[in-house]
């Protein structure tokens, strides 16, 4: 899946380099930013504004359910997170970029629930594709602090998140 998500990148960034580059600078424009994590359709929407031409911040939503037909058990989550993104231009119309982001997630489950906090450090690039328009490939670093409603349980976890690709229209 990751391979599949590499080679559709790169394809955009060889078609689209030379007719569709970034030429102005993005300071002050804003974004709808649609986000979606490997190919089993979870994803988010969100928002990104660009501070200067290099830093951008970034407010992401999301949310996922699930159901097990077999014991009628299901989880449904919404989070939330805020986040920067410092960019290092290669070209005019590729953007590799390092950025950290802090978010809350609410979980339910059948009979409990859980607040989870996480920081998460990514890196990622972004293609210009048009204008108003990019494709962005991103892998995260997560680290998440779970407290579960049942009992006084609760987890920390250091991980890998989801890689994740997004698609950004600017206005």
């Amino acid at each position: 899946m990751k391979y599949i998500a590499f080679v559709f990148l790169a394809l955009t960034l060889i078609f689209s380099q030379n007719s569709f580059s970034q030429t102005e600078s993005p300071r002050g424009k804003v974004g709808l930013v649609f986000s979606f994590s490997g190919f089993n359709l979870s994803g988010g929407v969100g928002a990104k504004y660009w501070m200067s031409s290099a830093t951008a911040v970034r407010l992401n939503f999301h949310g996922s359910y699930s159901k097990n037909s077999n014991n009628n058990y299901s989880t449904s989550s919404a989070s939330v997170a805020l986040g920067e993104e410092n960019h290092f231009k290669v070209t005019n119309g590729v953007s590799p970029y390092v950025g950290v982001s802090l978010g809350y997630t609410r979980r339910i489950y059948a009979s409990s629930f859980s607040n989870e906090f996480d920081a998460n450090g990514f890196v990622g690039v972004e293609f210009w594709v048009y204008k108003s328009v990019t494709l962005s490939g991103e892998q995260g670093f997560l680290a998440t602090y779970s407290k579960y409603s049942t009992d006084s349980f609760y987890s920390l976890d250091v991980s890998t998140s989801t890689s994740s690709l997004l698609l950004s229209v600017y206005f």
